[in-house]
């Protein structure tokens, strides 16, 4: 059997192994949250990156008419994406011809409903 005295220390040990535990998992909880911050700024930066390159290749003048639609935040990645970078290629002008992006295919593809 303890004595009071070896029980008081058990329980400050227990004590302070509780505290030691609690800071710890703290500090784990402290650097993934910092770890998951570092990475959504990382995210926004590639992000950035890629809008300002976006913008950079594309055609200055389907720039202006996206943005004048009020379409270029939601449209621009997507025709990047699938090389519509002018607005010849937008409207079926380009080498191959082929009349350009029909509505069905802008409502389809690209979510722009035309009322």
């Amino acid at each position: 059997m303890l004595s009071a005295e070896d029980e008081a220390k058990a329980a400050k040990a227990a004590k302070a192994a509780k505290a030691a535990a609690a800071a710890q998992a703290q500090a784990a909880a402290q650097a993934q949250a910092a770890a998951a911050a570092q990475a959504q700024a990382a995210a926004a930066a590639a992000a950035r990156a890629q809008a300002a390159t976006i913008r950079r290749t594309m055609d200055p003048r389907l720039v202006q008419l996206l943005e004048e639609l009020e379409i270029y935040d939601r449209v621009s990645s997507a025709f990047y994406r699938d090389g519509i970078m002018t607005i010849e290629i937008l409207a079926g002008r380009n080498a191959g011809g082929g009349g350009g992006l029909q509505p069905q295919r802008l409502e389809r593809d690209y979510g722009l409903a035309w009322s």
